[in-house]
């Protein structure tokens, strides 16, 4: 496992495409049958492409993650008594190694499953996708799928190991997960229980040898993640996001992908692809509602490309607006499914990732029902209860986040910058007001400060509640003036 890169939030910073798809609290990590104790109590999130855990105590300095590629298989092992239920995974051969390695050629630019030419262009190598063999060369020469980890052919005719059921003691074959004949879990072999006895170690005597990294739930909740960790394996998420980025280079005859080419037969060509890829796009996605909800990132953006098109590249107030709120969560939205007992903490902690920077334009603070439109309208398909949106402003600053919820006297509740919350600024904003544009109204203020009308009449009742201001009750209105009766209070 590597480090991982935290938002401010201390939360996991998304790749491209990727998403959330389970949260689980008060989970420690085994290096094969021995206990970490630099990594026993934390927070894991598994998303469609890591599992990442973020350390409870240090989190910048113990956060870790594994590509979910690395992962040959998982299982699971029920607690009894007082042991936790505990999830294993069964990591490719030497991908402890190669892991960083990749990792740095992706941030270089390169594909993020993809080896060096230099390492992939010597002996054959069999396609994880298609199943074709390949001689050398970085991509499958039938499908295009970049080479994944150490498929190199085997000379010799490797010998099958068999896994025994601790239950019928029938003989598996060794890529089975369950049982043939009863449908138990299979226990370790042989040769992976060899890489058990030394964290991180590998199978002795096999030709490829296995790393045992296992996930302790002390809180429960592990058979979810297990669950939605087997759906996760299964659709590879992160495969299906490279051949769509592959997708729009020409194929040559040798299988080599090439971005060269002109004349008019070119782009003809490529606008009848992309047309035709967008309407097999709205196509599937307005089949039915489940495939509308998974292709919605995707519909939006072509929505947004296109009218950027009709409107001739020309970027009005409202589409930077619109804009806005197609960078806010509607990727991978927080809810009680994936986060549990930890929704309002998990949820806290993507407000103030996708608020923090619109209270800043607000000039440091937002009336609770405007954030609640704002942050509703960009989940669209999954939008949160206004009892849980409050419930989660509220644990902003246990959770030592950068935003504050204030209720005022009025009952007015906002959303306030943590640096700029504090009564003393706003005195003095007020002060400074009164001094430069002589007696303020209500209205007034909320011009200056461009901020909403309820808002500006509680600074101004605060103002007056430190003795700096005076009211006079007219017809026309309350105007607040200068306290010369009291000064320096």
């Amino acid at each position: 496992m590597e480090a991982v890169e935290l938002a401010p939030t201390l939360r996991p910073v998304l790749e491209s495409g990727e998403k959330i798809v389970c949260v689980q609290n008060k989970v420690g990590l085994y290096k094969g049958s021995e206990r970490d104790e630099e990594h026993d109590s934390g927070t894991v999130y598994l998303t469609t492409h890591r599992i990442v855990y973020v350390d409870q105590e240090r989190a910048r300095e113990r956060s870790v993650g594994v590509d979910l590629s690395q992962v040959q298989r998982c299982s699971l092992n029920s607690g009894f008594l007082y042991t936790s239920s505990k999830i294993s995974l069964y990591l490719h051969p030497a991908t402890t190694m190669a892991s960083s390695s990749r990792r740095k050629s992706s941030a270089a630019g390169e594909p993020r499953h993809g080896r060096s030419d230099s390492s992939s262009s010597v002996g054959e190598w069999k396609c994880t996708i298609c199943g074709c063999a390949n001689k050398g060369g970085a991509k499958c020469t039938l499908c295009g799928v970049p080479r994944v980890g150490n498929s190199m052919i085997a000379d010799a005719p490797r010998v099958e190991q068999l896994q025994r059921c601790g239950v019928c003691t029938f003989d598996n074959h060794e890529s089975m997960a369950q049982c043939e004949m009863c449908g138990a879990e299979l226990l370790v072999t042989t040769a992976e229980a060899a890489a058990t006895e030394v964290p991180g170690a590998e199978s002795v005597g096999a030709p490829k040898g296995v790393t045992i990294i296992k996930l302790s739930f002390r809180a429960g909740g592990a058979s979810g993640f297990h669950a939605s960790l087997k759906d996760t394996l299964v659709g590879q998420a992160w495969v299906v996001g490279s051949l769509v980025a592959m997708a729009d280079e020409p194929v040559v005859s040798d299988g080599r992908r090439t971005t060269s080419g002109g004349g008019i037969s070119t782009i003809l060509s490529t606008a009848h692809e992309s047309e035709r890829a967008r309407d097999e796009t709205l196509q599937s996605a307005f089949a039915d509602l489940d495939a509308l909800t998974a292709k919605a990132k995707e519909i939006v953006g072509m929505a947004e490309h296109l009218a950027t098109q009709l409107h001739g590249g020309k970027h009005t107030p409202e589409h930077a607006f619109r804009q806005y709120l197609l960078d806010l969560g509607i990727d991978s939205p927080v809810t009680r499914d994936t986060a549990g007992a930890v929704f309002h903490s998990e949820l806290a902690r993507e407000l103030c990732d996708y608020l923090e920077h619109y209270v800043a334009q607000c000039g440091g603070s937002v009336a609770l029902v405007d954030a609640y439109c704002l942050y509703n309208r960009a989940r669209e398909f999954s939008p949160v209860f206004p009892s849980d949106f409050a419930q989660a402003c509220r644990k902003f600053a246990d959770l030592d986040l950068p935003l504050r919820l204030r209720e005022y006297p009025s009952g007015l509740l906002v959303l306030e910058d943590a640096a700029s919350a504090d009564d003393a600024l706003v005195l003095a904003r007020v002060d400074s007001y009164i001094a430069s544009f002589g007696p303020l109204t209500a209205s007034d203020l909320a011009a200056i400060e461009d901020c909403p009308l309820a808002l500006a009449e509680e600074r101004l009742w605060l103002a007056e509640r430190h003795a700096r201001v005076c009211r006079d009750e007219a017809v026309e209105g309350v105007r607040f003036y200068e306290n010369r009766f009291h000064p320096g209070q």
